[in-house]
């Protein structure tokens, strides 16, 4: 079981959200959502998680400017993210690791996948 690690999922669909908290619950992690930017960010400087799993395409602010405010908020500067998305474009991976995301999962989502990657970055 997991000691206590925190992670952040921020999806504007709530299908989503619930198969991926429902996964990670069922590990041991404690899991926050957020269906909006503004919401994740505020949910990151509070509760301060070890990883956010992060959509691109999302309402009012795109994946890729909460991803820019994660990564230059100092208070925050330990929380990594990961990129989860239907965008499957080498334009768009690139986009992402030059923000700053540590990896990059494709939609639709594969449990095994995803839980050996947040494994593989979380200490």
């Amino acid at each position: 079981m997991i000691q206590e690690k925190k992670i952040l999922i921020v999806d504007d669909s709530t299908t989503n959200i619930f198969l991926l908290e429902n996964l990670l619950s069922a590990e041991g992690y404690i899991v926050y959502t957020a269906l909006t930017g503004r919401d994740a960010l505020n949910l990151v400087v509070k509760k301060q998680p070890e990883i956010v799993l992060l959509d691109i395409m999302m309402p009012e602010m795109s994946g890729y400017e909460i991803l820019k405010n994660i990564i230059h908020n100092m208070q925050i500067k330990n929380t990594k993210v990961i990129m989860v998305t239907a965008k499957n474009s080498k334009e768009d991976k690139d986009k992402a690791k030059q923000l700053g995301a540590i990896d990059y999962i494709t939609k639709p989502i594969d449990s095994d996948l995803i839980l050996e990657k947040i494994r593989q970055h979380i200490q």
